[in-house]
């Protein structure tokens, strides 16, 4: 597995030739340990990531519906789901634990 690690460190440092795109692959390693050890799958993650950007661009309405609605994007919807998705892995990580007990 060290040898893999190895290789991805290069491998990302020879194309882009930054620091920080090393880093950015580190820290998404460590996001899907943390993710296999836990059991989340990464399908939404990967889709939320592609689909975020456009959000609502291929609804014809949507802009007819932003003008009379809050917009779906502002901090305290952001806020709102974070919260949510913070008591669901709170949730899941205590339930996950009792049941090892």
């Amino acid at each position: 597995m060290p040898v893999v690690m190895v290789l991805c460190v290069v491998g990302v440092f020879t194309i882009g030739n930054q620091l920080y795109e090393v880093g950015i692959a580190i820290a998404f390693g460590i996001l899907g340990y943390f993710m296999k050890k836990f059991d989340y799958p990464g399908a939404p993650l990967v889709l939320g990531s592609f689909s975020g950007p456009w959000r609502g661009q291929s609804q014809p309405g949507t802009s007819r519906l932003r003008e009379r609605l809050v917009d779906p994007g502002t901090a305290a919807d952001l806020l709102t789901f974070l919260i949510l998705a913070a008591i669901a892995i709170v949730v899941r990580f205590t339930r996950r634990t009792e049941s090892e007990t």
